[in-house]
């Protein structure tokens, strides 16, 4: 979707998620969220902040550029939607839904989870 490796997306959303009060995030605490090591969270920060999706100083706070907030927006609406059909369609339970369905965000191009979501 945004041309991000599944790990990336998964940083960026990650940030979303602990960012939410507005706060700036610690790279420890993605990693911990995440279950990966820092060295490798420092990695995919790097190619989000060249992306223009968050604003990270060297060894600072983590925090979500206005871009990043508006393409993790659009992420998450389109995960959701996916979550809700796929459980509807496939009685899966609400974590297994989520699951798949940011696996389909991930991984398939934007047309196709926009079919998969309904929308």
């Amino acid at each position: 979707m945004l041309d991000l490796t599944t790990s990336q997306l998964r940083c960026l959303m990650t940030v979303k998620e602990l960012s939410s009060s507005g706060n700036a995030v610690a790279s420890k605490e993605i990693a911990v969220q995440m279950h990966v090591s820092r060295p490798s969270v420092h990695r995919l920060l790097e190619g989000l902040a060249r992306r223009g999706l968050i604003d990270k100083e060297p060894y600072g706070a983590v925090e979500m550029s206005e871009k990043g907030r508006e393409e993790a927006f659009k992420l998450k609406e389109l995960e959701k939607a996916c979550a809700e059909n796929m459980a509807r369609q496939f009685g899966l339970g609400a974590s297994e839904a989520e699951k798949a369905a940011l696996i389909l965000v991930c991984e398939l191009d934007e047309e196709s989870v926009r079919r998969i979501a309904g929308k």
